[in-house]
């Protein structure tokens, strides 16, 4: 009797999983066209544009030989190098001998042109018509009849509208810059915008870097051009590449019957993106959805009184490796999904099981592939559905044993906690007391070593039930150490501080004391007294500027500092702020690079005192800086955050700690030979603080780096 119930059972599973398969089955239509409707335009695609970029490459210098009716070589059309820039050390031209550089990378260049050439001949030249018109000439190349560059003109002839459904229509200046796109297809903005984007890109000169990347001769960048760079630096070339045609006129038009052509020949193409498509499209999701049903069903099923499946013992594994199994079938179940319906519906993969059984049994089963399919896929999903509920079975044991029985025998971790926790009891008992001796000794001595002031010892080891005492010891060090060390520092800095008001203050007072006397000289000239009044103005000024400077970071560091909010463009302000050092940054060879983004960044900010931020951060760099060095000025929103950074080149060597920078009356150069008052990056650092931002000063050799954040306003 309890074996029928079993098979009855078993049959209402099967019964379950054939249910499944043909649920899942019936979504098949779905799901393709859900995949068709992402399948993309070959015509607008990456792919066909680069294609049409190499063309333009190879048709322009074909172009250039008919116009001037010699042979051109490739690198002598879109290579060359600033020769000047090839240096050694000694500031001489470095010879090369025979073989250089740029005759390498003409090598380079001509192979992979010469790959360009034959992808035209034997790709987009066999399906598509061309023609591309010297501007100044006049002269033609064309592989039609039809005249291509009239299209999208007042002259456009209504047999060639007619014709032609689709080009592409380019027109170059004389600099080879893109100053026209004409465009006709099924998804003309897509076309236009791809055209416009793939032409203007810098495609030949990437395509000879990764080319160049394995040369022998040192390193090779490309920043703003590919140069070749000599492993200790001794010299430099700079290969300049022209990327666009010039000064002409280039056409690119297909009929219907080139567009069929076209596509069919580009199956793969297709055939890929159709595997994306599908794999997106769902299944995974949908599957592993029935997955989650059939489960519940199968824990359901016990709570009729005719099931008895679950009291077999079927799969005798623990519950934590019945678990994993199951949840591995779970992903890997949906991955298969996925593939067994693009095996099956895929209409645009030569994989596809349809067209694969087309292909091979073509008369032995006339009109009844597809059946054969259907009824193949029936078959592996039901043994998949099958599958599932044969691991999900064996959970529903937890109606004969309960749940605490059921995990007290199936579960590996209850069982080996059972024996540890004996093992434990065991051991308990005898090391307790010997614990609590030595915790209590711990505590001894971390109290002898706290009162005789030692505040640099560790407290380790389990202290047991005086643990919360071994916190409040170890705080009670750490403020005491923390009290000793502020206290130090704050004596440190109160002498520093002492020290360099003295030295910046009496340098000026003792000036303006030596040329007072020398005014009261009586054989003073009238050109003597000018210039001895200059110096009493200029190191008035200086010495008014440092008391100033001394008032304004002792009223930041204090805060009392009235800041007056508002909606401040930091891109635009800095900017200004700038305009007022381009000057001096001319004089010095600075060169300013900003990295500025295209929408503005309003902050809530005190205009002036961001301004001063500013001033002496430039003014600082200006200072220190080395000359004909590059500065980089840049702004990110990073989050919530808004990152200001500004790098230069120290003119002398950085020898102190970066955070002693922002201390009062610290200067970059230890000397102290420059103007300043030291007190710059203080008082900037203070407003950066005071208006809830913060800032970072970092030394890598003789690199400078300030970053300023500023949370983000929305």
């Amino acid at each position: 009797m309890k074996r029928r119930r079993v098979r009855a059972g078993s049959l209402v599973v099967w019964a379950l999983s054939l249910a499944a398969g043909l649920i899942f089955m019936s979504l098949y239509p779905w799901f393709q066209e859900r995949a068709a409707e992402e399948e993309p335009d070959i015509l607008s695609g990456s792919e066909f544009l680069h294609e049409i970029y190499q063309a333009n490459i190879v048709l322009y210098r074909t172009l250039q030989e008919t116009v001037t009716g010699t042979e051109i070589d490739w690198q002598d059309l879109y290579l060359t190098a600033a020769k000047s820039r090839v240096k050694d050390y000694q500031g001489e031209y470095y010879d090369f001998g025979e073989e250089t550089p740029l005759s390498y990378a003409g090598e380079r260049l001509d192979a992979l042109l010469d790959d360009w050439n034959t992808n035209l001949a034997t790709g987009i030249e066999t399906v598509v018509d061309y023609e591309i018109i010297d501007s100044a000439s006049g002269k033609r190349i064309a592989n039609t009849e039809w005249y291509l560059c009239r299209l999208g003109t007042e002259n456009e002839s209504q047999a060639a509208k007619d014709f032609y459904p689709y080009y592409i229509k380019m027109e170059f200046d004389d600099i080879g810059r893109l100053s026209h796109v004409w465009v006709r297809g099924e998804d003309a903005d897509a076309l236009l915008t791809g055209a416009s984007r793939v032409m203007k890109s810098r495609y030949l000169e990437r395509n000879l870097y990764e080319t160049l990347s394995y040369s022998a001769y040192g390193n090779i960048g490309w920043e703003d051009e590919i140069y070749y760079l000599s492993e200790g630096e001794a010299w430099r070339m700079l290969l300049r590449v022209t990327n666009l045609p010039k000064n002409c006129t280039v056409c690119y038009a297909m009929t219907e019957a080139q567009l069929a052509e076209l596509k069919s020949s580009s199956r793969m193409f297709l055939s890929m993106s159709s595997v994306g498509n599908y794999l997106n499209s769902g299944i995974q999701e949908t599957f592993r959805m029935l997955l989650i049903v059939l489960f519940l069903i199968a824990l359901l099923l016990p709570l009729w009184k005719g099931y008895h499946l679950h009291e077999k013992q079927l799969l005798p594994l623990h519950f934590e490796i019945r678990t994993v199994l199951l949840a591995a079938a779970f992903l890997t179940l949906g991955e298969l999904s996925a593939w067994c319906v693009l095996y099956t519906m895929s209409n645009r993969w030569d994989h596809s099981l349809p067209y694969m059984l087309q292909t091979v049994l073509p008369s032995l089963f006339p009109g009844k592939i597809w059946k054969i399919v259907q009824v193949g896929n029936l078959i592996l999903l039901t043994i998949a559905f099958r599958f599932w509920l044969a691991l999900a079975t064996p959970f529903c044991q937890i109606y004969v044993f309960g749940v605490k029985g059921y995990f007290k025998k199936h579960s590996l971790l209850v069982r080996c906690a059972r024996k540890m926790r004996v093992v434990i009891k065991r051991g308990r008992r005898r090391l307790r007391q010997k614990q609590w001796q030595k915790k209590y000794g711990y505590l001894l001595t971390a109290v002898r070593s706290v009162s005789e002031g030692n505040l640099q010892s560790e407290f380790t080891g389990d202290w047991g039930d005086f643990e919360p005492l071994k916190g409040e010891l170890s705080s009670l060090q750490t403020a005491f150490l923390q009290a000793v060390e502020e206290e130090v520092k704050s004596q440190r800095m109160r002498n520093e501080l002492i020290t360099n008001v003295s030295h910046d203050l009496k340098t000026p007072l003792t000036a303006i004391l030596t040329y007072t006397e020398l005014l009261q000289g009586k054989n003073v000239t009238e050109q003597q007294r000018e210039e001895y009044l200059s110096v009493l103005k200029r190191k008035s000024l200086r010495l008014k500027t440092l008391i100033e400077d001394l008032f304004e970071v002792s009223k930041a560091s204090s805060g009392n500092v009235t800041f007056e909010r508002e909606r401040v463009d930091i891109c635009s302000l800095m900017r200004q702020v700038y305009l007022e050092y381009e000057d001096g940054a001319k004089v010095s060879g600075l060169t300013f690079r900003f990295q500025f983004p295209d929408e503005k960044i309003f902050l809530m900010l005190d205009g002036e005192k961001t301004c001063r931020i500013f001033d002496n951060l430039y003014a600082n760099i200006l200072k220190y800086a080395m000359p004909d060095t590059r500065v980089y000025v840049s702004v990110v929103c990073e989050g919530e955050d808004v990152r200001i950074e500004m790098k230069n080149v120290s003119g002398t060597e950085l020898n102190i700690p970066a955070e002693s920078l922002t201390e009062r009356f610290v200067r970059g150069d230890s000397a102290r030979s420059s103007e300043g008052s030291g007190l710059g990056l203080a008082i900037a650092r203070s407003f950066v603080e005071l208006q809830d931002g913060r800032m970072q000063i970092e030394i890598d050799g003789d690199l400078f780096k300030v970053t300023l954040i500023w949370p983000q306003q929305h």
